[in-house]
């Protein structure tokens, strides 16, 4: 079954202040909350004024705009091997250079942000166990193999295969778990 919203693209995985975790929804599967910046980059010499740097070449690349994207990625309903894999390396943490294939849901309220722009979120997800459930993982960046973990420090599993986990919910005050049906993404 194809998915029918699908996005794919590069990232770095953000959590240096704890911006993803790992946990229980309600059914018992683990959901991987994750935060991934994505960069658009552009040469030095052709990138707006207000995003040159003075210290690049004019062929340089630099970064002229970022887009955050907020992932859910879900366990199998039996657990999975490849999900358990990526909870369990301590490269896949802050810093690490992943590609990411998601389906998403465009929300139906818009909402206005600090600056007045009228805004959609866009929750994304993975469904591990699934066909076409979506993919996440290491970019291979030469072609052969090579890839960038988790920064200097922060290489670190999300989970080390015996704590338990924490029930999903809110950061804090009375706020309830997202309550996910037994087969969500099903």
């Amino acid at each position: 079954m194809a998915r029918r919203n699908g996005v794919w693209f590069e990232g770095r995985l953000i959590n240096k202040t704890g911006q993803s975790k790992l946990s229980k929804a309600r059914t018992g599967r683990r959901v991987l909350e994750l935060l991934v910046a994505e960069d658009f980059r552009s040469k030095n010499s052709a990138a707006p004024d207000s995003k040159k740097d003075p210290a690049k070449g004019p062929d340089d690349y630099v970064t002229v705009a970022t887009a955050w994207h907020r992932i859910r990625v879900f366990d199998g309903k039996e657990p999975n091997a490849e999900f358990e894999k990526l909870i369990r390396d301590p490269r896949f943490n802050h810093g690490a250079v992943i590609v990411v294939d998601a389906s998403y849901e465009e929300d139906s309220t818009p909402w206005i942000d600090k600056q007045g722009v009228t805004r959609t979120s866009r929750p994304e997800s993975i469904y591990f166990g699934v066909e076409d459930g979506g993919s996440i993982g290491f970019k291979n960046i030469d072609g052969n193999g090579k890839t960038f973990g988790a920064s200097e420090g922060f290489e670190r599993p999300f989970w080390d295969g015996v704590s338990e986990l924490p029930a999903m919910g809110g950061s804090g005050g009375n706020v309830p778990a997202p309550d996910y049906s037994e087969n969500e993404g099903f």
